[in-house]
């Protein structure tokens, strides 16, 4: 299982924060500044469209005056109000006033005065009117006004009255105020005032302001022709919808915000036109600027975290370096780690709990050599004597009988017998050894009772492996006491020895009385579970565990009237 370092942990979590932190806060940020940017624009174009609203107000405004002026003149009003055919005295007049006004004011491009019964007067009397105007022909004002009442502005036109001389113009028209049907004054406000006012509005790169009367046809715009040849196009119909306000739509390929104003004087409605790729485009370089900054908080940050985790971890890693010393078995590693926080503690603790380990350790070894000493020595001191006292008794006795020869002979095989069995050095023997051993014993045994015999029969390969002292003498011993001296009649005891795998298995049987069920249960282990460790089998099974492992030792096979045959399991080792 791949395992995830504490320090990489730190570095990730440290700059998966600060990297959610930045980009919430560079989203809400980019948000917040678009909407204010947008509600600064539009609030910014809704001042504008008023001030050019009020500007235009103040044009018309004065158009109309300009215009009562007129009809307030003693001249117009006599000539207006005279013959059909005319004062021409008077004419000449109203000629001079009308001449005089376009010089006071050049934005007013002309006048044109119609009397009752269609004599027309204009401001340019020196210029030939057209000749291609139909004399029968309806005024533009009055196709949609056929009485006109009050004051009538068009929209945009073109001024077709001279000969040669196409001018854009604002018309006002404003009927003869004494109510004289067929008299009207036309005024003509030169286009260029009101394209001059407009083109100095700028609106980012390309934003623009354009006005519509109300009947939706347009007053002003910078693309007048565009608009007029199809080739662009505007929202006029939602834009009279709305009326005042704001108006978001797509236009071709590109979203844009219309601010609308109209006027309650004129009727006319003043646009301002803001394209909101333009109005974003500050947005995206704060969006660029908050990106750069969460780039350097994020590796500024990743190098503190970098710098902390590596304070943090590696006291971490010294105590993993040292319980990894430890799991390979060495005990004597020594945890210095220098930190005053949990991990410093955590780590004395460890040194303290290795070190108790060690003494644990050094101790159960200790115990256990001192416990394989006493076994071997109470062994050797419980045995030796008592065979030696039994073996002497013979001795003895065969001397008063006169068998000096046997006596003999069993004085030899017992000098034999404990040279073999108190030999210096390692507590292992040659399994070929230990049987020498227990040949001189049951030599000796042989001699002292009559009705005994043996039989050795192990494999010359495991000849070689290595037992422990005394360790097949106590079994026979049991065997000729337990077995064969309970019998009637004579008795024989077998020792085999053969290789089985990984393992030596060598048995000692005898065909004595043999063993009850229950006692048998009881022979190796006590009735609460413990090894017995007195003399003789449950002692010769503890050594056995305790030298070569839990795996080996002793088992027993027995029944009452046929004998009994003891296996002792031995890893195969290596020779001695």
């Amino acid at each position: 299982m791949r395992v995830r370092t504490i320090r990489s942990s730190l570095i990730w979590a440290f700059s998966l924060v600060i990297s959610v932190g930045i980009l919430v806060l560079g989203a809400f940020s980019l948000i917040l500044f678009q909407q204010a940017l947008i509600d600064q624009t539009q609030k910014s174009n809704t001042q504008l469209v008023s001030q050019l609203n009020r500007i235009l107000d103040g044009y018309i405004g004065y158009m109309q005056d300009l215009a009562l002026v007129v009809w307030n003149n003693p001249d117009v009003d006599a000539y207006v109000s005279g013959p059909a055919s005319g004062d021409p005295g008077r004419k000449t007049q109203v000629l001079k006033f009308l001449e005089g006004i376009p010089q006071i004011r050049p934005d007013i491009d002309s006048l044109v005065l119609t009397r009752p019964g269609g004599e027309t007067l204009t401001s340019d009397p020196a210029r030939r009117l057209n000749p291609w105007l139909e004399p029968h022909a309806v005024p533009w004002f009055l196709a949609d006004n056929p009485a006109p009442s009050g004051a009538i502005v068009s929209a945009a036109r073109v001024e077709n009255l001279y000969d040669d001389r196409y001018q854009w113009v604002i018309s006002l028209v404003l009927g003869q105020p004494r109510s004289r049907p067929g008299a009207w004054l036309q005024v003509d406000l030169n286009y260029a005032v009101i394209d001059d006012l407009c083109r100095k509005i700028q609106l980012g790169r390309s934003g623009y302001v354009f006005i519509i009367n109300s009947g939706g046809e347009l007053v002003y715009h910078p693309r007048q022709q565009l608009v007029y040849s199809g080739l662009k196009s505007e929202r006029i119909e939602e834009i009279l919808k709305v009326g005042q306000g704001q108006l978001e739509a797509r236009v071709g390929d590109r979203d844009l915000v219309y601010t609308v104003a109209t006027s309650s004087r004129t009727g006319w409605t003043v646009v301002a036109v803001s394209y909101l790729d333009e109005l974003l485009a500050s947005a995206r370089n704060l969006g660029a600027v908050v990106l750069l900054v969460g780039l350097g908080c994020l590796l500024i940050t990743t190098f503190l975290a970098w710098r902390v985790s590596l304070r943090i971890s590696r006291p971490i890693v010294a105590l993993r370096r040292s319980m990894k010393a430890v799991e390979t078995g060495n005990f004597d590693v020594v945890i210095d780690v220098e930190a005053d926080n949990e991990v410093g503690e955590l780590a004395r603790d460890c040194d303290i709990a290795i070190g108790k380990v060690r003494d644990l350790m050094h101790q159960s070894l200790v115990d256990q050599e001192t416990k394989r000493r006493q076994d071997l020595l109470m062994l050797q001191s419980q045995i030796n004597p008592h065979f030696l006292y039994n073996t002497l008794d013979s001795i003895i006795w065969m001397v008063e009988l006169g068998r000096g020869p046997d006596a003999i002979r069993m004085t030899s095989t017992l000098a034999q017998f404990f040279r073999l069995g108190i030999t210096r050095g390692s507590h292992e023997i040659s399994l070929g050894h230990e049987l020498e051993h227990v040949v001189s014993y049951l030599s000796i045994q042989k001699m002292r009772y009559s009705t005994l015999d043996y039989w050795i029969d192990v494999a010359e390969e495991v000849l070689d492996t290595p037992v422990l002292k005394l360790l097949l003498q106590p079994l026979v011993e049991n065997a000729l006491y337990h077995g064969i001296k309970e019998r009637e009649g004579p008795g024989t005891i077998t020792v085999r020895g053969r290789r089985f795998g990984d393992r030596v298995e060598v048995t000692v049987s005898d065909d004595g009385v043999g063993i009850t069920a229950e006692k048998l249960a009881t022979l190796l282990v006590d009735p609460e579970g413990q090894v017995r460790d007195h003399i003789g089998l449950g002692n010769v099974h503890e050594r056995i565990r305790l030298h070569f492992g839990p795996a080996y030792g002793l088992s027993l096979e027995s029944s009452p009237g046929r004998g009994t045959t003891v296996t002792v399991t031995l890893p195969p080792g290596r020779p001695i």
